[in-house]
């Protein structure tokens, strides 16, 4: 499981609106790199200093409104946001801070998860999620996990890379090993904190 003191938070360091090609040779770099001892124990990423959310559109209106790209409010009937910073490697967490405690899946999700006013994190290969409003994990399908979250909740997620597992915290309590068969360590691999909210959710992501 991972332990939330040896992690390094995602919003500390170096976005990217990439194609799946590109982000391949951008990980090949930084692993090259990493055998050369030019970057430092936050090479497992991808992104800008500055990490924000952004919208994954396809819809005709602004599904979810974000003056800074951290406080998120949903305009559709489920919208989805990631960061425009990724990780293929190590243990990594953010935390989400929760404005309403209605339907929201928070997790991650690599590049090439689709995402509609239907589907979001956690609904397709390679996107996983929790939601505290039906206590439940998602992967395609979804099965009971977690407790029931209230307005004002921490929600942390968690991934560890190395062991290939994705847990979740509710205000700073582990709730245990959400999943433990997360692809990793592949050509291009890489995943995404990401949000999908109901209509009229908030949060913030921290």
């Amino acid at each position: 499981e991972c332990e939330v003191p040896r992690t390094y938070s995602i919003f500390t360091d170096v976005s990217l609106k990439a194609s799946v090609s590109d982000l391949r040779g951008l990980i090949s770099h930084k692993l090259q790199s990493k055998n050369t001892n030019e970057i430092n124990n936050t090479d497992g990423r991808i992104g800008p200093q500055s990490v924000r959310m952004y919208r994954h559109k396809r819809v005709l209106i602004e599904p979810i409104e974000s003056p800074d790209g951290l406080h998120l409010t949903s305009k559709s009937s489920f919208a989805s946001m990631r960061t425009n910073s990724c990780v293929f490697e190590g243990k990594w967490m953010f935390e989400v801070t929760l404005d309403t405690a209605g339907v929201q899946q928070i997790g991650w999700a690599t590049l090439s998860c689709p995402f509609t006013e239907r589907l979001g994190v956690g609904d397709s290969v390679d996107s996983y999620a929790y939601d505290g409003k039906r206590q439940k994990k998602w992967n395609i399908s979804y099965n009971e996990y977690g407790e029931s979250w209230a307005i004002g909740d921490i929600i942390g997620s968690c991934i560890d890379l190395d062991k290939n597992t994705i847990s979740f915290y509710r205000n700073g309590k582990s709730m245990g090993i959400a999943f433990d068969n997360v692809r990793s360590k592949e050509e291009g691999m890489a995943y995404f904190p990401t949000v999908s909210l109901s209509i009229g959710e908030k949060c913030l992501m921290n």
